[in-house]
């Protein structure tokens, strides 16, 4: 059996659908850490939340990243609000979520 490539990329997604942790392990290559995952399983069902943790715990790598191309993959008409402490760190998010739009050859893909 011969599948198309867009066939192929449907199967693809549906793989990553349901689990956030091993896209971004295996899309993105941020492997997220047993307390992203406790936060993860406490926020994935509702529609607004905020994460709070000290500096330097990659809660935006994570979630102001990867979780905003996982929510693209799924859904390519989403609209998602970034907010940060300032507008330009905001920006800054933004930009790489576009980097990676553009250059991730595994996310492209999608």
């Amino acid at each position: 059996m011969v599948i198309s490539n867009e066939e192929n990329r449907k199967l693809h997604a549906s793989l990553y659908y349901h689990s956030f942790p091993d896209f971004c392990k295996d899309i993105v290559g941020w492997e997220m850490q047993p307390f992203h995952i406790e936060i993860w399983k406490k926020i994935r069902k509702l529609k607004k939340w905020l994460v709070l943790c000290p500096r330097d715990h990659g809660k935006s790598t994570i979630f102001h990243t990867c979780y905003v191309l996982w929510r693209i993959v799924r859904d390519r008409n989403i609209r998602i609000g970034v907010v940060s402490e300032t507008d330009n760190k905001a920006k800054r998010f933004l930009r790489q979520v576009k980097k990676n739009l553009k250059t991730n050859k595994k996310l492209i893909y999608f």
